[in-house]
């Protein structure tokens, strides 16, 4: 039996379902730990990416853990998150015979799944402004602000993605590091995908959920400017601007593409000119770090931005922050026109901030070094 530390992530999200920060911090740290991954539980008879139980992923254990009836209804919430947490320390205990470190990176878990595992080091990683955001899933944010603090007090360690959520922190009396998401560099240099090579140049690319979160005017915009907007990712099952993007959508310069990962989104972002984060401004957004950040400038694209925290607290002049629509179409033009001399200083600042990296930061965190 391998005496490797074990590190279980309390995961926000299915490791078979969209690939976000959870799953790339998750393989990044299987690198040098076994990682034992904990889906969200779900109900009984909800279909789920990857079937139940536990499964292998690439080294990774991944637990499935279902959900009471009624299980996010009060009380049966604090129940459910015990057994959740009774399920999983079974599974590491039959991995951890050898006494050997565990740790926990919390991303998503009830205050009485903490309680019902083994006492050991936790990082506790937030990824979001939850209270500002509970409106939009339907969550009253009274109840959401109490689990949330539940869940502060038992995190020896916290991080969090952006300098905003940072300070919203300090203003609750808890300290925070600031780890934002990172990226996986791909030197490879990928055919042009077919679904982009009859789509005009200069093109611009958004990689993400299609939400009320994108300002999808500035994309208009783009359009009547002569660029190309290329849109990659599913449209949430909250969105309501449909006519928006029905309008967009019968536009010829406008090409929506399914969701990818790895090599197939590398080799979309590589025969694009110019990467976009078309945020609209909100308490929400303020506090994001966009995943598609570090992404785009790994493939050598620079970024235009509208006015976000996290965007201007990087300070790199490949990163442009427009405000209005027509300087935002400015910038989009220059970045395209430019593509070719500045993509190695690009991939440069992608190369410092790489998963890898993100992941030495945790085992710091973690206890796991030195």
């Amino acid at each position: 039996m391998t005496t490797r530390p074990l590190v279980v992530i309390l995961a926000s999200t299915p490791f078979d379902g969209h690939q976000l920060y959870d799953q790339r911090l998750a393989r990044a740290l299987a690198t040098n730990y076994d990682v034992v991954y904990v889906d969200p539980p779900r109900a009984f008879g909800r279909p789920r990416p990857g079937g139940r139980g536990v499964a292998e992923r690439g080294g990774t254990a991944v637990v499935s853990p279902r959900m009471l009836p009624f299980g996010k209804r009060r009380p049966l919430f604090a129940l459910t998150g015990f057994l959740v947490g009774v399920g999983v320390r079974w599974e590491m205990r039959k991995r951890t015979k050898n006494r050997r470190q565990v740790r926990y990176v919390v991303i998503a878990a009830s205050a009485m799944t903490l309680r019902a595992l083994p006492r050991a080091r936790s990082v506790h990683l937030v990824k979001d402004n939850y209270i500002a955001g509970a409106d939009l899933i339907g969550i009253d944010a009274a109840l959401v602000s109490r689990r949330f603090t539940a869940r502060m007090a038992q995190a020896d360690a916290v991080c969090v993605v952006s300098p905003h959520l940072r300070e919203i922190l300090v203003r609750r009396g808890i300290r925070s590091s600031v780890v934002p998401a990172g990226c996986s560099p791909d030197e490879t240099t990928h055919p042009e995908p077919a679904d982009l090579v009859r789509v005009e140049n200069p093109r611009a690319v958004f990689i993400g959920m299609v939400s009320d979160r994108i300002d999808l005017a500035l994309m208009a915009a783009l359009l009547e400017a002569g660029i190309s907007v290329v849109v990659v990712g599913p449209v949430q099952n909250t969105f309501t601007k449909h006519a928006e993007l029905a309008d967009l959508l019968l536009r010829p310069a406008f090409h929506h593409l399914n969701s990818r990962t790895g090599t197939e989104l590398h080799a979309v972002l590589q025969h694009c000119d110019v990467g976009l984060i078309p945020y609209v401004r909100s308490e929400f957004n303020d506090s994001s770090f966009p995943l598609k950040a570090f992404e785009y400038l790994a493939a050598g694209l620079q970024i235009v931005s509208t006015p976000l925290p996290a965007m201007a607290w990087l300070g790199h002049d490949v990163i442009h922050i427009e405000g209005e629509t027509e300087a935002f179409v400015r910038a989009t033009i220059a970045a395209c026109r430019s593509r070719g001399t500045r993509a190695e200083e690009c991939k440069a600042i992608a190369a410092d901030n790489s998963w890898g990296n993100r992941a030495a930061v945790f085992a710091d965190l973690l206890g796991l070094t030195g």
